[in-house]
């Protein structure tokens, strides 16, 4: 009996780790002053996301108790509970437009149905970095005060990268792939591109921060690993993370020579640049 209570008590422990974070509609009355709304990466899911942005979701608690916090789904919010929906990896890799249009729904929706009333801060991984970049400096939303990206690909990437990312089953395959490579494409274009949309969010109230790890062998496989050169060639575009950001802070979590360093370079600020990033929210 003791041994199922057990069972019962690790498996609501669990739960509530993979939770999304939520902000309730009915919360109103003693809403926080600043909402958090997590943007999860390329080839993410909902549970994985919620998981990668832990460490950041506990320094930022620990600064402000106060903070609530609210996790993006590319398939969208659902209004009666306040929740995101449910998305696998593959949804990740859909048509950008729809990415962007669904975080824009989602910023909305917690301001006029799920009782936000304080700033949004919007914090994007990755491809939800670019996501949150793009879509709020076209459509700039009284809302948001902060747009921070980390490990972004503001400047794209190869194709070449891509398919082998997408081969290696990180990265999900869809019409987002071929939007990554234009941009990389279109390199110089693109830079500009980046500081324009920054003048936009400036002028709006908007303030972006690119946060960017010189370590992160997703954007520099061959740095990490000579043998990549074989697949994708001597690619280095770790610079995609800032190009055309002007407030961008540049780490370096260089991997140890662990396979599991490796893979987790991509994953590197969110865990140990926690609270740097919080103070900078705050700055």
């Amino acid at each position: 009996m003791r041994a199922r209570r057990l069972l019962l008590v690790l498996a609501t422990l669990v739960a509530l780790m993979v939770q999304p974070a939520q902000v309730l509609a009915d919360s109103a009355p003693t809403q926080p002053h600043t909402t958090v709304l997590f943007v999860g990466g390329y080839g993410s899911t909902l549970a994985g996301a919620t998981l990668d942005f832990a460490p950041l979701r506990a320094a930022l608690t620990a600064h402000d108790p106060t903070t609530a916090f609210a996790q993006y789904s590319y398939l969208g919010w659902n209004v009666q509970t306040c929740r995101p929906l449910e998305y696998s990896g593959a949804d990740t890799g859909q048509d950008f437009a729809a990415s962007e249009q669904q975080l824009l729904t989602t910023i909305y929706l917690l301001r006029a149905q799920c009782g936000v009333t304080g700033r949004i801060v919007v914090v994007g991984h990755s491809l939800g970095g670019l996501v949150a970049f793009h879509a709020l400096s076209d459509n700039p939303m009284s809302e948001v005060t902060d747009v921070v990206t980390i490990d972004s690909p503001l400047g794209g990437a190869p194709a070449t990268a891509v398919e082998a990312c997408v081969d290696s089953g990180v990265c999900a395959d869809g019409p987002v792939r071929g939007y990554l490579a234009n941009l990389y494409n279109t390199w110089d274009q693109t830079a500009r591109d980046n500081a324009a949309r920054v003048g936009r969010l400036g002028a709006a109230g908007i303030r972006v921060t690119a946060w960017g790890n010189e370590g992160d062998c997703l954007y520099a496989p061959a740095v990490c690993v000579p043998l990549a050169a074989y697949v994708v060639g001597n690619v280095d575009v770790r610079d995609t993370q800032w190009l055309g950001v002007a407030n961008a802070e540049r780490l370096d979590f260089t991997p140890r020579s662990t396979l599991a360093s490796v893979l987790n370079s991509h994953q590197a600020i969110l865990t140990s640049a926690a609270t740097q990033i919080v103070s900078a929210i705050y700055a």
